[in-house]
């Protein structure tokens, strides 16, 4: 048996390729006589990486978060992967079988509003660890509290009628908000 130094950084690593080599063995004895074998070996000296892609960055009540991850390499399958993920709450991805490392956590009302950052720590086939690129979504849970408030609740085409004046308030920034009111028709 014949041990080849493959972690020490000797100059064998920095000829072989990361791929399949064929590792051939030959041993004559005194008399000449000669006994050959060989060996695919796969050679995987790089730590994995992986891309994460989420089908929305902002999260509202009632939505899944999904994450799919995008590995560098063929994993042994998802408990090659963990994922962390760090925010105001715990949000816990959890695989979605069958599928290519989608991980997915449904939103409850107990789930807690702010930013989270979403990373995975990945194994690869041969041992190495690496990470994935990290993800930033949002979470926001909170409906807007909205009033409206009319100084009549009848108007027409008579005069003195033909105007109601109406007040919105938002309890929370939303940008411009939108009403409508119906036509006399």
């Amino acid at each position: 048996t014949c041990a080849l130094p493959i972690s020490d950084g000797t100059t064998l690593l920095s000829a072989i390729e990361e791929e399949g080599e064929s590792v051939q063995v030959r041993a004559e004895d005194a008399a000449g006589n000669a006994g050959e074998a060989s060996a695919s070996v796969v050679f995987d000296l790089k730590p994995p990486s992986a891309t994460l892609r989420a089908a929305k960055q902002r999260h509202k009540r009632g939505d899944t978060v999904s994450v799919q991850v995008q590995a560098s390499e063929q994993l042994e399958g998802a408990t090659s992967l963990q994922p962390h993920v760090t925010g105001p709450g715990a949000l816990a991805l959890g695989y979605v079988a069958g599928t290519n490392y989608l991980f997915e956590r449904a939103l409850v009302a107990g789930d807690l509003d702010g930013a989270y950052a979403i990373d995975f720590a990945i194994v690869d086939r041969a041992g190495n660890t690496g990470a994935s690129d990290t993800l930033s979504i949002e979470v926001d849970q909170q409906v807007p509290e909205v009033t409206v408030a009319a100084n009549r609740t009848r108007f027409s085409a008579v005069e003195g009628f033909r105007s109601v004046e109406v007040s919105v308030a938002v309890g929370k920034d939303v940008g411009t908000p939108r009403a409508t009111i119906g036509e006399i028709g």
